[in-house]
């Protein structure tokens, strides 16, 4: 996170490709989570955390996602 913040500091553009590239990673992690958890139902009771819901697991992913972005004082 600090590093990040540092290289905002130093370069304020950097700021929306960091955004931008943080958002691809974590649409592709809800790719493949919904990839996974269609492929086989077994498997989405373990990627869900035993119990929850597809659904249940991608909001976890994105409120993850927004609170690492604040922190490190990107969009998202």
């Amino acid at each position: 996170a600090a590093e990040i913040r540092a290289a905002v500091e130093d370069d304020p553009q950097a700021a929306g490709r960091l955004s931008l590239w943080a958002r691809r990673l974590v649409g592709e992690a809800i790719n493949r989570a919904q990839g996974v958890a269609a492929a086989n139902e077994r498997l989405t009771g373990l990627i869900s955390g035993g119990g929850g819901s597809v659904d249940e697991l991608l909001r976890r992913l994105t409120r993850a996602h927004q609170e690492r972005m604040k922190a490190v004082g990107l969009n998202n």
